[in-house]
């Protein structure tokens, strides 16, 4: 059979594999479509790669090259048709567009109609494609998943694949047909909190390293569709909380709820309750009421996809053999851990679990709050403000690094899941009366 291929580009007249080589196309080859087309490539595969076709290409195969036009190819069109009768199950021609026949699955990309921003993979040279074709087949090696569509839809192509449910490795709810009830959980921003005025000269921010995909392995969430569940509390359950909370006077802290604009009563996830719960039992915080509750048996289901985006990211510099693209794949990952988690709040996704997104923010910005209040507490160090996954804190020194709070780890590379590392400096009214003298 020859090699197999992760990745390729196919032009008018060439091919290019990953592996850098480049085939001859020999003339009438791309005419009859891409159903034949594809079928002549099918056996160079093994379960699952892409292949980009250049507007040479797609102009052969009698392709669409722009996104407008592709919007209105009908689904019996006869370029589907062709695709079908050659024995392809297709739906719908896109940018991407997914092609799947027995045990094998290809991601058509036709690189004229893909916006540039939405694909970093993209070699931006436009006169070596190899670039592309070679970046595709890091980011499969390092994830196991051929890349397609957005960054998102990539990353949640990888959660579909690695999250199952129990030694049956069942398929979760991936779209509750249910009513949701109306939970929300923000993260901490720069206006909820600020600190009063700490009289030293800098303030340094600490960034999180890749906060989201840290909680995501930790977090408590349900397969399966939430039903009522009571008022009794139980950390083990995912999902949502119907709770009437105390108020938060300690000015040295953001409220450990988390900010809303809903008054009186409101949903908070499991993450937030244990959080409000263990500060209960500290005597620091004067407790929660449960009203209602939108739970199910919770499991970390999230973590061997969590797992995976971080041994991906650490792989890609042992694995790639070109820094250009380690660069691409490094900046796709860090891209996709973000929004496909983002994607799971919204109604057009088809995996649609807000639960588990809210669930995802709680579980982050509850763990940065033990954080901030054990130093606190141990050292009076307290923080000036946080926006999201940067916490700022004061210093009379103006090296950051010498100045993180004893016991955070840093992290410059950003590798290390649960490390820190020192993202800006800023001069506070202090330094500047003080530079003034």
């Amino acid at each position: 059979m020859g090699a197999t291929y992760k990745a390729a580009q196919l032009g008018a007249d060439t091919l290019m594999t990953d592996g850098e080589h480049i085939h001859p196309v020999p003339p009438g080859t791309l005419e009859p479509g891409i159903g034949s087309v594809l079928n002549q490539l099918a056996d160079r595969f093994t379960d699952e790669g892409v292949i980009i076709i250049d507007t040479d290409a797609a102009h052969a195969m009698r392709l669409p090259t722009t996104q407008h036009t592709l919007n209105t190819i009908p689904d019996d069109h006869n370029l589907i048709r062709e695709a079908r009768t050659a024995g392809w199950d297709v739906r719908k021609l896109a940018d991407w567009t997914t092609f799947r026949r027995n045990n094998l699955t290809l991601r058509i990309g036709i690189l004229p109609a893909i916006n540039p921003a939405t694909f970093p993979l993209l070699d931006p040279n436009p006169r070596d494609g190899m670039g592309t074709v070679t970046s595709l087949a890091l980011w499969h090696r390092v994830t196991g998943s051929a890349y397609h569509g957005t960054t998102g839809i990539a990353g949640t192509a990888i959660l579909s694949k690695v999250t199952t449910v129990g030694p049956k490795k069942l398929q979760p709810t991936w779209k509750p047909k249910i009513e949701l009830v109306p939970g929300f959980e923000d993260d901490f921003h720069a206006d909820h909190f600020r600190a009063p005025a700490s009289g030293m000269k800098f303030a340094h921010a600490y960034d999180a390293n890749r906060a989201y995909i840290a909680a995501a392995a930790n977090a408590i969430l349900a397969p399966w569709q939430l039903k009522p569940g009571g008022t009794t509390f139980d950390p083990k359950m995912g999902g949502w909380w119907l709770c009437d909370l105390s108020p938060w006077n300690d000015k040295r802290m953001p409220d450990p709820a988390g900010y809303s604009s809903v008054k009186g009563a409101r949903w908070i996830s499991t993450a937030t309750v244990t959080l409000l719960q263990e500060l209960t039992e500290q005597g620091v915080y004067g407790g929660v009421t449960i009203k209602d509750s939108r739970i199910s048996q919770g499991t970390e289901l999230l973590r061997p996809w969590a797992w995976k985006m971080r041994d991906a990211y650490a792989a890609v510099p042992n694995v790639a053999e070109d820094t250009r693209d380690a660069e691409r794949v490094t900046k796709a990952l860090k891209e996709a851990g973000r929004k496909t988690l983002g994607m799971l709040a919204s109604e057009t996704n088809w995996i649609y679990r807000p639960d588990w997104w809210f669930s995802i923010i709680a579980m982050d910005r509850a763990n940065r709050w033990r954080k901030m209040w054990k130093t606190g507490r141990d050292q009076g160090r307290w923080p000036l403000w946080i926006d999201v996954d940067n916490v700022w804190y004061a210093s009379d020194l103006e090296d950051g690094i010498a100045a993180i709070p004893t016991g955070w780890t840093l992290d410059p590379s950003g590798m290390k899941l649960g490390a820190y590392k020192h993202k800006a400096t800023r001069k506070s009214r202090a330094a500047a009366e003080d530079g003034a003298k």
